[in-house]
């Protein structure tokens, strides 16, 4: 008799139920399921070319379900694959980590504005202190040559007025320490006399000593009918206003034109103008020339006027009288002129006014060469406004016996 197909089918499935139902029930390892596995379901599990690399768990993690908090990936008794989780947390940490470092830089810019603030309030506090202390000189300026003027005025012209050497000296600042060197000047130079009215041009207040009781000085620019022009220097002496002649004039020890051809004294202190040589290097040593300023009456004030100049003279930049120098050139160059002068504005361009020491020595060839001695003064000021005032002795009538030869020995070097 045949067999019941029907009933055999039927048996069989629902024993494979029966163990599927077990095998969900009763979780056992991966070596039992493989084992127990029929031989037409093998395939499922074992069919590979390749050896597989199946990291088996600890039954007792794989059967409970917990995973270890070291791993991140576990496969379960059952063949299944457990997955831990963590987008959630890595979300989280970045964006705390994002907060922080945005705290951090927010609290870097505002400490960097800050900080710039505080700089540009300090400028700003500077620049107005400066700009209120310069708006209080220039009203105390203001208010002094409004107010000593009128008898400098009287002073000079009737200086000019004068026709005797002694009457003269009356108006001049240290009139007993330079009444000789006044007298032997004017035996070759021509004593200035202005056509028609002379009047002030430009004032111009130079502070001589600075301090709480400022030493103040009075420059003016004169012009004559013919537009002849006069500079004048006034300082008060302690009982009235003074011409410094020794500006005036300019005085120098020797006169210029026999000084230079070597025909009168070996060494001297003159009142001249400078002129630096170009030169492709300037780091070890420069070249300078000197000239004599224009007498009065002559209107063209340019360096073609300048008929008599001296040898090239060599200065050693690495020296101090060097350095001394470039920085007077510096300051030309920056327009800071000595003393805050009014003066140099109106000489011509590349010429400096300089109060120097020349003399004449012999070189290893035994030949005359002119060289710098010193530099007393970047300008032609006379000696009370060199040494500005301090502790200064308006001289006796033995110093007054002192002739050109000795006197030029007191000025103090710049």
């Amino acid at each position: 008799m045949p067999p019941q197909v029907g009933s055999v089918s039927a048996s069989k499935k629902s024993d494979s139920v029966v163990r599927n139902v077990a095998r969900k029930r009763n979780p056992v390892s991966v070596k039992e399921a493989m084992e127990e596995v029929p031989a037409h379901e093998a395939p499922f599990v074992l069919k590979t070319e390749a050896p597989v690399m199946v990291k088996v768990e600890e039954e007792s993690d794989a059967a409970s379900g917990e995973m270890p908090e070291d791993r991140d990936e576990m496969i379960m008794a059952d063949g299944s694959r457990r997955i831990r989780r963590r987008k959630k947390k890595l979300k989280k940490e970045k964006s705390k980590a994002l907060l922080i470092f945005t705290t951090v830089w927010l609290v870097i810019i505002t400490s960097v504005s800050y900080l710039l603030k505080s700089g540009d309030n300090s400028k700003q506090d500077q620049d107005e202190e400066s700009a209120d202390e310069e708006s209080i000189i220039a009203a105390r300026n203001r208010l002094f040559a409004g107010e000593h003027s009128p008898k400098i005025n009287v002073s000079f012209k009737a200086f000019l007025g004068q026709f005797e050497s002694g009457r003269r000296l009356q108006f001049i600042d240290q009139s007993s320490r330079l009444s000789l060197q006044f007298n032997r000047f004017y035996r070759s130079a021509v004593f200035p006399a202005p056509e028609g009215e002379i009047g002030a041009g430009v004032r111009n207040v130079i502070e001589i000593k600075s301090g709480p009781d400022p030493v103040l000085g009075l420059e003016t620019i004169w012009v004559d009918g013919k537009d002849g022009i006069l500079e004048t220097v006034h300082v008060h002496d302690g009982e009235a206003w003074k011409l410094d002649w020794e500006a005036f004039g300019p005085y120098s020890s020797s006169p210029w034109v026999l000084f230079v051809s070597g025909t009168e004294r070996s060494e001297g202190v003159f009142r001249l103008y400078m002129r630096k040589m170009k030169s492709l290097d300037d780091s070890k040593r420069f070249f300078v020339k000197f000239y004599a300023p224009p007498v009065f009456g002559e209107s063209d004030r340019k360096a073609s006027s300048f008929d008599v100049e001296s040898p090239e003279v060599e200065v050693d930049a690495r020296s101090g009288l060097g350095q001394q120098f470039i920085e007077v050139l510096e300051n030309y160059q920056n327009k800071d002129f000595f003393l805050g002068s009014v003066f140099p504005h109106y000489d011509p361009k590349g010429y400096l006014r300089v109060t120097v020491k020349l003399a004449w020595e012999s070189d290893e060839k035994d030949e005359p060469v002119l060289v710098l001695k010193e530099l007393i003064s970047p300008s032609w000021y006379g000696q009370r406004i060199v040494d500005t005032l301090d502790d200064f002795d308006p001289g006796t009538e033995e110093e007054s016996e002192l002739d050109e030869e000795t006197g030029p020995d007191k000025v103090k070097p710049f």
